[in-house]
């Protein structure tokens, strides 16, 4: 079994950063720096070098909507949707949807956390696990990929694995059944459309500020609807 040590150090490294930040207390400063951290690689990678107009109004209008007219995000929840939806159908507007889910994200990590800062660490741990059950169950048993074009390296034998174990994590944390399937369902989805962002700019990975893993937002994929699902479910 080929496993990338690199992968499993850095991730180690990347786990006790959490665990010293939820120790001390240091949440809002993790917060703020990882999101200066993303906003420095989505501009390495390029993706809001074209169309850049579109992606500041599309922020600056989520801002406003939300922080001036106090607008429930469970609205541009619903907006965020269809407009990805739309974006497979007209290549012009990928790139500006991407920029939309990522501040809605954020957004909904800022929320959680005044709801209850056990959510951001709840988003954090199941990802975590998700995505290394995923990468072991995958390197040791193989198979068929699923989605060879988008996702090279993302096998039926991990996602199936990872998937049911997320499930009965969550279902061992007093969430429903269906909901902690639909839950699960998020995690994956969040990474094949990060991965589809990725193959459509041309990129391996988002940046290779982590090593053995690219970027931030290479560690942030499986968590984006998952966040904002969990969002909805405690408004």
């Amino acid at each position: 079994m080929d496993i990338n040590l690199k992968r499993i150090f850095f991730g180690f490294i990347i786990i006790l950063l959490f665990l010293f930040s939820f120790i001390f207390k240091f949440e809002k400063y993790l917060y703020f720096f990882i999101t200066f951290l993303v906003l420095i690689e989505i501009f390495i990678s390029g993706i809001i070098k074209s169309r850049i107009t579109l992606h500041f109004l599309i922020i600056s209008a989520c801002l406003f909507l939300i922080f001036y007219f106090e607008l429930n995000i469970i609205y541009l929840i619903i907006f965020l949707l269809l407009f990805i939806i739309l974006s497979f159908f007209i290549d012009k507007i990928i790139n500006p949807s991407f920029t939309f889910l990522l501040c809605l994200f954020f957004l909904s990590l800022f929320k959680l956390y005044f709801i209850d800062i056990h959510f951001v660490y709840l988003i954090i741990f199941i990802s975590f696990l998700n995505d290394t059950i995923a990468y072991i169950c995958g390197k040791g048993l193989k198979g068929p990929l699923i989605l060879p074009s988008v996702s090279p390296n993302k096998t039926w034998s991990g996602t199936s694995i990872s998937f049911i174990s997320s499930s009965i994590f969550l279902i061992y944390l007093d969430y429903n059944i269906m909901l902690s399937l639909f839950l699960s369902s998020s995690l994956f989805l969040g990474d094949i459309y990060f991965s589809f962002i990725k193959r459509k700019n041309n990129l391996k990975d988002f940046s290779n500020l982590i090593p053995g893993h690219g970027g931030i937002l290479d560690r942030l994929d499986s968590m984006t609807f998952f966040s904002l699902i969990l969002l909805v479910i405690n408004s």
